[in-house]
């Protein structure tokens, strides 16, 4: 399964992508709603 995961504080986001993929998700980062929309329409 593929997450986006959409969180201003990079902190954070890298955070929860590193668990993310730790329990065997694709992850894609965001850093900003635009950035996350242009994503998520990709």
């Amino acid at each position: 399964m593929k997450l986006l995961v959409i969180e201003d504080e990079e902190k954070l986001a890298r955070n929860i992508v590193q668990f993310m993929e730790g329990e065997k998700f694709l992850v894609d980062m965001a850093l900003n709603g635009e950035e996350g929309l242009d994503l998520a329409l990709s």
